[in-house]
């Protein structure tokens, strides 16, 4: 779907952002392993969302929708033997997630998804399955695994994702025996994995960590919790790079200064550029000045901030740099390569090195052609925002991958002066 996005300044504006896609998916794997009924409250509608939930299902659990809440049938940790199926869609999250929870029954899990999902990063848990003499087959179509980890020493990389560490963590309390999961070399994004912990204690699952080592006791049980899923920082960026860079306010409502997501971290950023941040009872709020300037961004905790950011760069005084940015190229789509390509249809270039972004300020040229989205809901949301940075209207192709985390981002959009009309 090609969508038209021409820009109208609305000086002051506000939006409402869906739930956490990150919380929910912890949340909906921390009530599915647990005895007994669980209440989630604020669970978004997107594919990401919907693939975890069908694979949860396909492992025993029940969820009935009433309203804006799910009631969740957990479990109890009895996972079902046997052939089961799991359809992933395009989300990494709920591959890594579910990998680690098929490896710890009995039986043969098929794994299927969209676009690039099976050739993305898995080789810390292929080692981990070929070490103990498990079945491990992909052939980019389809993953094969075979169940039956043994509690013990796991040694992964951090290097590439945090959710291996995650998925360990939630599944490994579920062995007989006792584990120790020990995480080589630098450990991206930390903090999901303390989102992750998070999840885990209000479920009463115990984990000690030591630096980048967990002791995890085996034969835990999770309990049933009920809980509030908090707003979506990663779908929030967007609306608050563009007040940002177009000397506007927004109100982001419910977005409070304590939420617990990793890209918070976007607004010590945003601040450190210029930009004037607050939060209040009702949100938090962004305004943009006229003399942003470039800084140091260190994107190894958020690197779904990276896109947005790259789009900001541009329109700073100054030069930017991110640092730790390779890990960008096993995303949905290699969002260096992507972003680099895009940008320069606009005139705008993007100097990517091995583990670094240089963007210096660059006055945009009108695109020749129109923007293409590359079936990545992150690519998707920066280039919305060029729209405000070019005099005609641009013209967005692919926008269709949005539903992956945000199908109404385009709609909320328009409250930021950004009008979206077929193309």
């Amino acid at each position: 779907m090609k969508l038209r996005l021409t820009y109208h300044p609305v000086q002051n504006w506000q939006v409402a952002v869906p739930a956490g896609k990150s919380q929910s998916h912890r949340a909906l794997i921390t009530a599915a392993l647990a005895a007994g009924t669980s209440v989630l409250a604020n669970l978004p509608d997107n594919e990401d969302i919907r693939a975890t939930l069908r694979c949860l299902e396909q492992f025993g659990a029940g969820f009935a929708f009433s309203g804006e809440q799910v009631i969740v049938h957990g479990t109890g940790g009895h996972l079902p033997a046997g052939d089961l199926h799991m359809d992933c869609g395009a989300s990494g999250s709920t591959l890594r997630f579910m990998i680690a929870l098929a490896g710890i029954r009995s039986g043969r899990t098929v794994f299927t998804g969209t676009g690039r999902l099976l050739s993305r990063p898995l080789a810390e848990y292929e080692e981990l399955f070929v070490r103990q003499g498990l079945r491990f087959e992909n052939d980019g179509t389809r993953l094969v695994v075979e169940g039956g980890l043994r509690g013990g020493l796991f040694a992964v990389s951090g290097e590439r994702s945090s959710q291996f560490v995650s998925g360990l963590l939630m599944a490994l309390p579920l062995l007989e025996d006792d584990s120790v999961l020990q995480v080589n070399g630098t450990l991206q994004s930390a903090s999901y994995v303390d989102l992750t912990e998070q999840y885990l204690a209000m479920a009463g699952i115990r984990v000690r960590r030591q630096d980048q080592t967990w002791t995890i006791p085996g034969n835990q049980k999770y309990l049933a919790h009920d809980t509030v899923i908090g707003p979506d920082v990663s779908a929030a960026a967007p609306f608050a790079v563009l007040a940002a860079m177009t000397d506007t306010e927004v109100l982001i409502s419910g977005l409070k200064t304590g939420a617990r997501h990793p890209d918070m971290r976007l607004f010590a950023i945003l601040q450190d550029m210029g930009a004037e941040v607050s939060f209040g009872k009702d949100g938090c709020r962004v305004r943009g000045r006229n003399l942003l300037h470039g800084v140091t961004v260190d994107l190894s905790d958020c690197p779904d901030l990276g896109p947005v950011l790259f789009v900001l760069a541009a329109a700073a005084e100054g030069t930017t740099r991110f640092t730790h940015a390779g890990r960008l190229r096993y995303k949905e789509s290699d969002r260096l390569a992507v972003m680099a390509e895009e940008l320069a249809r606009c005139g705008i270039v993007m100097t990517v090195l091995d583990d670094e972004v240089i963007i210096a300020s660059q006055q945009p040229r009108q695109p020749a052609a129109e923007l293409e989205c590359h079936d990545d809901h992150r690519i998707a949301m920066a280039l919305s925002l060029m729209a405000a940075r070019l005099n005609d209207p641009v013209v967005l192709a692919g926008t269709e991958c949005i539903a992956k985390s945000y199908p109404d981002y385009f709609a909320v959009l328009e409250n930021g002066g950004v009008v979206c009309t077929g193309a």
